[in-house]
C-alpha cells in the first residue's frame, strides 16, 4: 500500500464510528497496516479491515 492511501485511510477511520474514540494504542486500539491490508480496531470491540487493490 502506498504512503497516500494509508494516510488517506488514517484520516477516514481516525474516530471511531462506534463510540468516537481517536486513541490507538496500549489497550485503546489499534492500527496495522500490510502490503494490500489496512486494519483498525477499537476498545469498544469496533473494526474494519480494508483491502486495497492496485
Amino acid at each position: 500500500m502506498d504512503a497516500l492511501k494509508a494516510v488517506e485511510l488514517l484520516n477516514k477511520f481516525n474516530n471511531c464510528p462506534k463510540c468516537g474514540s481517536e486513541k490507538v494504542g496500549d489497550q485503546e486500539g489499534s492500527v496495522e497496516i500490510h502490503d494490500d491490508k489496512f486494519k483498525r480496531t477499537c476498545k469498544c470491540g469496533w473494526s474494519i479491515e480494508v483491502t486495497v487493490k492496485n
